[in-house]
């Protein structure tokens, strides 16, 4: 049984960027709304309402690091509320849209959307197809609820894709084991 659980860092933005641009392609997300449209409860009113999804996948909209706490408290945080609580009240660095500076809670930001938008019922994995790969593949990716966590799961279109995902979700951390 493994047991070891990693922290995927950045391998993950690239997979929250397309999850976003389904969603966008849905009409779900409307890439120029601000965050409050989609986190109303977002404790910095700026935060909610002068930054765009737009400017978070872009990362020009001054939502900075997460560096050095994430380092002194990573243990803690679990959750996308985690997240939120440790880094939601924080002033944008500079106006949106006037520069760029790599993000990682603009991303976390997105992984918040993504929740919000696609609404999973606890416990349940949400998936993105977009029928990526080969001749018979599939390029699914799934979102675990409640720890932001997205998995990019290609293999061929049977029980082994679904079972794989599962798999991967269940043993990320934060998720239920």
């Amino acid at each position: 049984m493994l047991s070891a659980r990693f922290r995927n860092g950045s391998m993950t933005k690239m997979f929250t960027g397309v999850a976003i641009g389904q969603l966008i392609q849905a009409g779900q997300v409307n890439p120029a709304a601000p965050v409050g449209s989609y986190l109303p409860d977002h404790p910095n009113r700026d935060v909610a309402t002068k930054i765009s999804i737009h400017h978070l996948l872009t990362h020009s909209g001054g939502t900075g690091d997460i560096l050095p706490e994430y380092y002194e408290r990573r243990e803690q945080l679990r959750t996308i509320a985690d997240y939120l609580a440790l880094f939601g009240e924080r002033e944008p660095r500079f106006e949106p849209g006037t520069r760029y500076e790599y993000s990682h809670y603009g991303f976390i930001l997105l992984g918040a959307v993504i929740e919000a938008v696609s609404n999973p019922i606890c416990g349940q994995i949400t998936t993105f197809g977009h029928n990526g790969g080969g001749p018979g593949m599939s390029g699914d990716l799934s979102f675990w609820p409640n720890s932001g966590h997205i998995v990019a799961v290609l293999a061929n279109k049977d029980w082994i894709a679904t079972e794989v995902s599962g798999f991967i979700c269940c043993h990320l951390p934060g998720t239920p084991t």
